[in-house]
């Protein structure tokens, strides 16, 4: 019997060559933190989340802010979420896969901002 996996990602994940991201850790009591100085790649990214390479792992349901930098693109992409996982790979430059769930889009305190969304339907668009 063969066994499919289920895609449970209601949007199609784009890799973007090139394309990278840098973060910080939202804390509360760090909310000032400035951002990583660690340019990390992104190995994909969809409407609702990213996948990136990592030098350290991140724990599960760490909060993040990040900037997602897209080649040919002046502003990044300024998006919230959390970790859903990191996982350890056999890699020379970097040592964990990092999953990261874009927190919801709206208005309200937390979410990240609709022109976000809009700008990653456009980027689907242009490199499906």
């Amino acid at each position: 019997m063969e066994h499919k996996k289920r895609e449970r990602r209601s949007s199609e994940r784009i890799e973007i060559l090139g394309a990278t991201v840098n973060y910080k850790v939202d804390n509360s009591f760090l909310s000032k933190k400035k951002y990583d100085d660690e340019i990390l790649p992104v190995i994909d990214i969809s409407q609702g989340g990213i996948r990136f390479f990592g030098l350290k792992s991140l724990k599960s349901a760490r909060k993040l802010s990040m900037k997602i930098h897209i080649p040919e693109e002046d502003d990044p992409l300024l998006l919230k979420g959390h970790v859903r996982w990191a996982s350890p790979i056999s890699s020379i430059s970097y040592r964990y896969q990092i999953g990261v769930q874009f927190n919801t889009y709206g208005l309200e305190k937390g979410q990240n901002p609709p022109e976000m969304k809009t700008r990653i339907i456009k980027l689907e668009k242009k490199y499906r």
